[in-house]
């Protein structure tokens, strides 16, 4: 049997702490990101769509963050679950992180109680 051990990928931006966030920040500095459009702290809403929902919000890869509104604004329309790529920044149940009610409701699933 290997004795292999799975390597956590380190934040991009500190290089210190474990990247859980959309695979390259720590959640101290997902927190530091704020939306491009609103300024928000985007810590509970971080998350991934299709590529060309991305593009047709104006937004080029790795460009940014927005939260959920700015990019419905953007959009002109409410997010659906089909909108979200299948990643586990995406699963609640994978992701081991909180995502705000708002990210829970756009993507179908409900908060656990």
């Amino acid at each position: 049997m290997s004795n292999t051990r799975r390597i956590q990928p380190k934040c991009i931006r500190c290089h210190r702490r474990p990247a859980r966030f959309r695979g390259i920040h720590c959640r101290p500095c997902a927190d530091k990101f704020p939306c491009l459009d609103c300024d928000t702290p985007t810590g509970g809403e971080c998350y991934m769509v299709q590529n060309a929902l991305w593009a047709a919000a104006g937004m080029e890869p790795e460009g940014g963050l927005l939260c959920i509104e700015c990019l419905e604004k953007r959009l002109g329309r409410e997010l659906t679950g089909v909108d979200f790529t299948d990643v586990p920044i995406n699963d609640p149940a994978r992701r081991g992180i909180p995502m705000s009610e708002r990210l829970l409701d756009r993507l179908g699933r409900k908060a656990a109680a």
